[in-house]
């Protein structure tokens, strides 16, 4: 007796741990739910009430192919394991990510008598990876816009719809001797004067005529060295809300 109740708690252990730490569900042979943790109520927005007894597609993601459930149901029909990522939605409709595992249940004579399914949570460690994947492919793009730059034998810069800064070449940086920072826009550099654009005036990019040798709108004033000196702009789209912009000096 003692080794019985030994082993019980044993086992009740085994289920706090594995209940703590996935979202777990048991479903009858017909996919009718028959067991829930508190960790997949929480996740699905759904009482324990609404989700007993309920088919197991309650959060079935309806942008899953057809096909992806066929397989699955015929994996483990057939006493095998199935693994997989899968999207589900919760009450709300909002959708959460799942990294799946379901596996039958089988009796002393090889019968199916249940399925048991465990599922982690990735969504946030899926849009991690992607917001990585983005860094690294804007980081990629933005070494080839400097090479771009690089160029150009006129001082120049990568700028975004606000004008912001993004990087310069090595002859803006020889010209106007100053140290960029995070929040660096190009107006910055524009002297206040009639005649000229102004720091207070929004350039709209998109509308000035998109051509590295064309001449758009005012000229601007800049201060080189300690000295006034004019220039005139000189503009080119490199994608959406990035664009190269030139100093054309007129001294």
């Amino acid at each position: 007796m003692k080794e019985d109740f030994t082993q019980r708690q044993i086992l009740e252990e085994y289920k706090k741990i594995v209940d703590s730490s996935y979202i777990v569900t048991e479903t009858d042979l017909r996919g009718v739910i028959t067991y829930v943790n508190e960790t997949f109520v929480r996740i699905s927005g759904y009482s324990r009430e609404e989700l007993l007894g309920k088919p197991h597609n309650i959060v079935r993601d309806p942008n899953v192919p057809k096909e992806t459930f066929k397989e699955m149901w015929q994996t483990i029909k057939s006493k095998k394991r199935w693994k997989g990522i899968l999207p589900n939605r919760a009450k709300n409709g909002k959708r959460y990510i799942v990294d799946v595992t379901i596996a039958p249940i089988l009796d002393h004579d090889g019968a199916i008598i249940k399925y048991i399914a465990f599922r982690t949570d990735i969504t946030q460690l899926l849009a991690q990876k992607q917001q990585e994947l983005s860094l690294s492919v804007q980081k990629a793009l933005l070494i080839n816009q400097e090479d771009l730059l690089a160029t150009i034998p006129l001082p120049s810069a990568i700028v975004n719809e606000d004008s912001t800064l993004l990087y310069v070449n090595k002859t803006f940086k020889q010209f106007f001797e100053q140290k960029m920072s995070q929040d660096d826009c190009l107006e910055n550099y524009f002297i206040d004067k009639e005649g000229y654009i102004s720091q207070g005036q929004i350039i709209d990019w998109k509308s000035c005529e998109l051509d590295i040798c064309s001449i758009f709108n005012k000229k601007v004033l800049i201060k080189v060295h300690g000295h006034e000196q004019e220039f005139l702009l000189h503009t080119k789209m490199l994608e959406e809300e990035k664009f190269i912009v030139s100093l054309s000096p007129l001294a």
